[in-house]
């Protein structure tokens, strides 16, 4: 069963977890990547938040107008905590073994919707020959969201929301693969389909402070991007097993990364650049390729192009889901996907008949304007 190392798996210790693939394959391990220059060093500018949202340290890579507009970003993007047992038997909290937690990112997208990598909240996923089938999803906005420490172990922690995984035919109607091709003619393809999934929250959400992002076309002159996301905690131990290539100072590179990523259970802002080469908005199953350094938990994270425009809205250009260590590039699901737009229309704008529409309907013209063959052929009339 194909599982990703671009989740973080906690083990029975709290503050031993380790991130790996829940089946810990080695032939996964291209899928999450530690991004690196020609001499092997690790890349990446990253900011960090402090417990209001407010960013701590400085990039020489943005103004401090664009520090303004991502700290509103930042506020939009929780960590999701997808929460498994095995089939027909209970969780008991007390006995760590009746249960398993794996964690991605996500972002807002309405007032009672978010959305995160598909394969955060997988249906069932196997772990060490055991099958275990998705019970409940979680998320939460917090800065800090280390798992049974700031957040508690059976999620009766306050600011945590229980959301509902919502999923259409999307599968039966674009079954393909997604792929990548660099300029070097270097292909790849991601394993997981339509690798994005929307969550609906179960009661009514109450952060006033919170943002939600419209999705936007990503311009082809677009340079400058970042993702926002939760790097969850690795040991160095499994940092080097995982991240080592002959080309990465991994032993040198851990403690390096455990500065940029704050200590890693920290929300941050990962700041990089899209790979202009290989934009391509017309094959039907490609990705977008970025710099922005990450690591096994942002998966899921808001990516967007990094502007100087100033603006009352916020708006995501696509979904971060992971990487290939063999290109050494990271991989981005545009909202420009088809798949994506009828998704989107149906379980966010209800068929074009939500409130939400009607409010904001300025903020998504460029988005339906783009995609209105699409959904006319799909069936949907754009009002």
């Amino acid at each position: 069963m194909d599982t990703s190392t671009d989740l973080a798996m906690y083990t029975s210790n709290p503050r031993k977890y380790k991130q790996v693939n829940v089946e810990a394959k080695a032939s996964d391990i291209e899928e999450e990547i530690i991004l690196v220059d020609g001499q092997g060093n690790m890349i990446g500018d990253v900011l960090w938040l402090d417990d209001d949202e407010k960013v701590l340290n400085e990039s020489k890579l943005i103004s401090s107008d664009q520090i303004s507009s991502l700290e509103q970003y930042a506020t939009s993007c929780g960590r999701v905590f997808s929460l498994y047992k095995q089939p027909n038997q209970d969780i008991n909290f007390r006995n760590k073994t009746t249960y398993l937690v794996l964690q991605g990112s996500g972002f807002m997208v309405s007032d009672n919707m978010a959305v995160t990598a598909n394969h955060v909240v997988k249906k069932e996923i196997e772990s060490n020959n055991v099958l275990w089938e998705l019970y409940k999803v979680y998320i939460t906005f917090r800065v800090s969201a280390q798992y049974s420490k700031a957040i508690k172990t059976d999620f009766t922690t306050s600011k945590v929301y229980q959301v509902i995984p919502q999923r259409g035919n999307v599968d039966q109607l674009f079954p393909g693969k997604y792929s990548v091709t660099t300029a070097a003619e270097r292909k790849h393809e991601w394993k997981h389909v339509n690798d994005f999934c929307f969550l609906r929250f179960v009661n009514p959400f109450l952060g006033s402070s919170m943002r939600y992002v419209f999705p936007a076309i990503m311009p082809k002159e677009s340079s400058k991007c970042f993702v926002i996301g939760y790097p969850a905690f690795i040991s160095e131990t499994d940092f080097v097993a995982k991240y080592t290539t002959e080309n990465a100072k991994s032993y040198l590179e851990y403690e390096k990364a455990v500065e940029l990523m704050n200590g890693f259970d920290s929300k941050v802002i990962s700041l990089g650049n899209v790979l202009l080469d290989n934009f391509v908005h017309s094959n039907p199953k490609s990705l977008y390729q970025h710099t922005c350094q990450t690591i096994a938990g942002i998966s899921g994270g808001l990516f967007a192009e990094l502007t100087t425009n100033n603006t009352n809205h916020l708006y995501f250009n696509g979904i971060h889901i992971g990487g290939s260590q063999q290109l050494n590039t990271n991989f981005v699901l545009g909202v420009d996907r088809p798949e994506f737009a009828i998704e989107y229309y149906k379980l966010v704008l209800d068929c074009g008949n939500s409130p939400f529409l009607i409010q904001h309907k300025n903020c998504l013209q460029q988005f339906l304007y783009y995609h209105s063959k699409t959904l006319q052929e799909h069936g949907y009339t754009i009002q």
